[in-house]
């Protein structure tokens, strides 16, 4: 995944947890401050991944020119990456009985979740492939991005919890 996959993944994924919640008759919160089911959050995941593939489809050039003729340059990767980045992130990221995890648990937690995606993502992801020299040489790299996707993770969750701007009681 990109830059720009992250942002509009990010920005679908609120947007599809505050629809959903909406239509199922939960109360008046998007979702994003409580563990969600496994299953919505793996879901929700998709439809944001999903999401974001189809709109930077027409503008992904790096995909473009780095795939092989008649092959699609659709990136299919993003989906099962935000599936589990988000996925696995939502539905664990408060600990039981929904008290928020410490700064370190939730950056282990985000690390993992990032792991985990990059593992999804990297057998659909031909330009890649294509970039790195292959499926090997993919992998080693991808695993360069992982703190960075974990780092990204958890300021996706404190502007979407809107903890980065609650003042602190004094």
């Amino acid at each position: 995944m990109f830059c720009l996959d992250f942002a509009v993944s990010f920005f679908a994924h609120r947007g599809v947890c505050f629809c959903s919640h909406s239509l199922f008759g939960f109360p008046a919160t998007d979702g994003l401050a409580c563990n969600l089911p496994l299953p919505f959050a793996l879901a929700s995941g998709a439809a944001s991944g999903a999401i974001a593939a189809v709109a930077l489809y027409p503008f992904d050039l790096v995909r473009m020119y780095t795939v092989g003729p008649g092959q699609s340059h659709f990136a299919k990767g993003t989906i099962p990456f935000m599936a589990v980045y988000l996925g696995v992130w939502s539905a664990h990221k408060n600990a039981p009985g929904e008290e928020r995890r410490p700064l370190g648990a939730r950056f282990r937690l985000a690390l993992g979740s990032t792991a985990l995606a990059t593992l999804a993502e990297l057998p659909f992801d031909l330009s890649k492939h294509n970039i790195s020299g292959g499926l090997r040489s993919a992998a080693m790299v991808s695993v360069l991005r992982v703190p960075l996707g974990a780092l990204l993770l958890l300021c996706y969750d404190e502007i979407a919890s809107g903890s980065a701007g609650r003042a602190s009681p004094t």
